[in-house]
């Protein structure tokens, strides 16, 4: 299929998508155009998906438009108006914006409004007087917009397609006016259900589909009209690539060429990061040719340059203008990683040539522009001028130079769309989302801050509605005795971030909109973000000032412990460890075990300890993994498999460390356990208990149960390996190899190593923050061990596998300090007599959490 051929000012658009009027230089995709033509034809609606980086948006705009006004959908002409928005924070206002723009053609050509926007007139109706009519129109008469479209002079039997791009920001601005939002998608629906002469197509990530659901008919629609983005075949691709340069009277050498397509022929950006470097290294030869200067690269960056002189791009201009780090390999024979790095660095220099300064206020914006929890899929997340500086804590003048330094750059990652109503309301976004996926510096340090980041607000939020709940139900005694407040490291710890970070409401807003706290009589008013940042910041000064009668109350605890060193006299240790215990969980003292509020604002990777000598626990997150080795592992038994999944359905606690000594013999001094162990002449305190049983560790257990109300207990065997495999996959919780000083086993490297046990924590920790999840001793686990059979039949939730077994023997995890390295891995089963006891077995404890 032909189009109409349309000049355009440069033969690769970078990473922007495609323009209109760009159809001289869009290449690959004419039996895709007739193909959505058709279903267009069918039902007026088209649904164009895909993932992102397939070219949806270029497909839509340059292709299926261009396709329209050369006049292939039967019975339309090619006298199009066409309407191209995105939905953003308003997607009503923004529909009847594009539409009365469109109407009165305020466009440049390039998808930019005019500065002339006001001024331009048809049929005696302004921009804004015909934007009022349809919003009237929908308001109070009805939601098919060809009926007041019907009556502006010159639009009349005029075909209209209305392109909403990008449709998943739709449920990310939902939330701000839900109704609103349910009242656009019915509008495009009755328009489209009205079958007169517009045409409605949307473009929208795959993996965004699934919310359509929400909207009655919207899922109908799609259904019946979708399609499906192709990947672009090597043919079509080479045509993109060879294409356009021949429209500017030039070539691309085919060396270069075959070598780019085997470099992307796997990678799903495929197109943005071959039109980024085909767009640079076209640049920069014409530069070398003398057809343009440096500055005019971010002065005119889309200015046309001159034609009718042959430019051919070759493999070694690509090598010697991109000089990289490549171990003085060929580039390109690296694949896309060498795009990639090359978008990555380019991004780089222009972060390092900004004042310092301003360096952090560019790491600000690049977040704000993230919407940094859509499950690593990182989309971007347009804001305005004014929300940005709101967010990001920067002056007008600092934003507006990081933004111009990454608009202005040779390929622009930044787009500015421009409100001439008002400056404030410019729309700021990335140019495509491969920038946040691909840009090293971004996802290695700068989106993990910000997730911490967001954590730590949330974590804070979660605290001011705890101690605000717990003042409510609990009376007086709370308000002199407060439970809820942080203190000590923990308070000083939040107190040292939120100085530092210096967040913002409009921050904060981000990571607190789903936050839920209602007040006010029978809790009826839900509380906005803003107003619980407000919150936040006097909880920290509360905590503060709690923090400074914590040293009171500490005092008045002193006092009573120097009355009670009396009768240590006749008593001994065990009155101390009693009044230890007692001052632990009495509210009115130390009180450390944890209220249900506390509990429940707990995360992944926190740590708490519910009395002087009770275990540090940390919490496990939530999720699923493979139990068991796979078949070929070295050392491999046959009661390691089948391998199997197994989902951990919530967080839970787990000890850090193996039970020690020192919290063993408070069990035994106060009676909670029967055993008093020997240690083998190597000493007590933090070394590992030894000389355990599994009924042993079932009585401590029950003593930790029964003096903190807590639900302490033993692992579960699925919980065990998931706690030491801490999301890795490898033979060990630290790779394939056994390596040295990584645990206390023989032939492991320590001096403990074949000798006796270590110290708790004495090596790294896993990626769960536990220490000793392999070696030093065996961990008794709750489960029965099911002899021949292996997993067979074993639960799949992370319960204690204890049916179908006679429970003779019960299972052991972790290998220990004479045993080989090949027992630590974290697959390894053994069993033994629940009533057994050696130097070699010890265990350590989890918690459930939660109600």
């Amino acid at each position: 299929m032909s189009l109409r051929p349309v000049e355009s000012q440069a033969p690769y658009p970078g990473l922007r998508s495609f323009r209109q009027n760009e159809v001289d230089i869009f290449f690959g995709r004419d039996d895709h155009i007739d193909e959505m033509i058709a279903k267009l034809a069918k039902t007026h609606f088209l649904c164009i998906t895909g993932p992102s980086g397939c070219g949806k948006s270029s497909l839509a705009r340059t292709g299926l438009m261009n396709g329209l006004a050369s006049g292939f959908l039967p019975g339309t002409g090619s006298d199009w108006i066409f309407v191209d928005m995105r939905p953003g924070a308003d997607p009503l206002a923004s529909l009847f914006h594009a539409i009365a723009a469109a109407i009165l053609d305020t466009s440049d050509g390039n998808g930019n409004e005019s500065t002339r926007i006001e001024e331009v007139t048809r049929g005696g109706l302004q921009l804004r007087e015909l934007s009022n009519l349809l919003a009237n129109q929908v308001a109070s008469r009805s939601r098919d917009l060809a009926a007041a479209l019907d009556v502006v002079q010159g639009v009349a039997g005029r075909p209209i397609l209305i392109l909403v791009d990008q449709f998943e920001e739709l449920f990310r601005y939902v939330q701000n006016d839900p109704r609103a939002a349910v009242t656009f998608v019915d509008v495009l629906l009755q328009t489209v259900a009205a079958a007169k002469n517009i045409y409605v197509a949307i473009t929208i990530r795959t993996d965004s589909l699934e919310q359509c659901s929400r909207y009655p008919g919207l899922a109908l629609a799609i259904n019946s009209s979708q399609f499906l983005t192709p990947l672009l075949d090597r043919f079509q691709i080479q045509q993109a690539i060879e294409g356009p340069m021949a429209v500017f009277g030039g070539t691309v050498d085919s060396e270069l060429t075959i070598r780019l397509l085997n470099s992307v022929e796997n990678d799903a950006d495929k197109l943005p990061l071959l039109q980024h470097a085909l767009k640079l290294l076209y640049q920069r030869k014409a530069v070398q040719a003398g057809w343009l200067t440096s500055s005019d690269l971010h002065e005119r960056p889309d200015d046309p340059i001159r034609q009718g002189e042959l430019l051919s791009m070759r493999l070694r201009d690509f090598i010697e203008l991109f000089p990289l780090d490549t171990n003085g390999s060929d580039p390109i024979a690296q694949g896309s990683t060498i795009l990639q790095r090359l978008l990555s660095e380019r991004l780089d220099a222009i972060y390092r040539d900004l004042p310092d300064h301003l360096q952090r206020g560019a790491e600000r914006i690049f977040c704000a522009l993230t919407a940094v929890e859509s499950s690593k899929l990182d989309v971007r997340e347009p804001i305005s001028r004014a929300q940005l500086e709101q967010t990001t804590n920067l002056s007008r003048q600092e934003a507006q130079q990081v933004v111009l330094a990454f608009a202005e750059a040779g390929d622009s990652y930044l787009s500015v769309t421009k409100n001439q109503n008002d400056p404030g309301l410019d729309s700021i976004d990335v140019t495509h989302e491969c920038i946040l996926r691909r840009w090293d510096r971004l996802q290695r340090e700068w989106l993990p801050r910000e997730r911490m980041n967001a954590d730590n607000i949330r974590y804070l939020a979660q605290s001011a509605k705890n101690y605000e709940t717990s003042i409510r139900h609990r009376g007086w005694l709370s308000r002199i005795f407060p439970e809820s407040t942080l203190s000590g490291k923990t308070l000083q710890l939040y107190r040292q971030w939120f100085e530092a970070m210096r967040p913002t409401a409009a921050w904060a807003s981000r990571y607190l909109r789903d936050f839920v706290w209602y007040e006010g009589p029978s809790d009826s008013v839900k509380l906005s973000s803003d107003a619980i940042f407000e919150k936040i910041r006097h909880f920290l000064a509360l905590c503060r000032r709690e923090s400074r009668r914590d040293h009171v109350r500490r005092a008045v605890a002193v006092v009573v412990v120097g009355v009670l060193c009396i009768m240590v006299w006749y008593n001994g240790q065990t009155t101390i460890e009693r009044f230890q215990l007692w001052a632990d969980v009495n509210p009115f003292l130390l009180h450390k075990v944890l209220s249900s509020e506390r509990e429940r604002a707990l995360i992944p990777g926190s740590s708490f300890k519910e009395c002087t000598m009770c275990p540090e626990m940390v919490v496990v997150p939530a999720g699923q993994f493979v139990m068991g080795s796979p078949v070929g592992e070295p050392d491999r038994q046959s009661d390691e498999g089948p391998p199997h999944t197994v989902r951990i359905g919530e967080p839970f606690a787990v000890a850090q460390y193996d039970v020690t000594f020192d919290q063993w013999d408070v069990c035994y001094n106060l009676h909670g356990c029967k055993n008093r162990p020997g240690d083998s002449g190597w000493g007590r305190g933090r070394l590992p208990v030894i000389y355990v049983s599994w009924n042993d560790a079932q009585d401590y257990v029950k003593w930790l149960r029964r003096e903190t109300g807590k639900p302490y207990r033993l692992l579960t065997e699925a919980e065990w390996e998931y706690a030491a495999r801490a999301g890795t996959t490898t033979v060990y919780y630290w790779g394939d190899q056994d390596g040295t000083g990584r645990a206390n086993c023989r032939g492991c490297g320590s001096k403990w190593g074949g000798v006796q046990t270590a110290p708790v924590g004495s090596f790294p920790r896993n990626n769960f923050q536990l220490y000793d999840m392999a070696g030093n001793v065996w961990q008794w686990v709750e489960d029965c061990y099911h002899e021949n059979i292996g997993y067979l039949g074993a639960p799949n939730d992370g319960s204690a596998w204890t049916e179908s077994g006679n429970c003779v023997l019960r299972v052991l995890r972790g290998g220990n300090w004479y045993a080989t390295a090949k027992f630590a891995r974290s697959a390894k089963r053994d069993n033994f007599y629940p009533n057994a006891q050696t130097n070699g077995l010890g265990f350590r404890v989890a918690r459930r959490l939660g109600p």
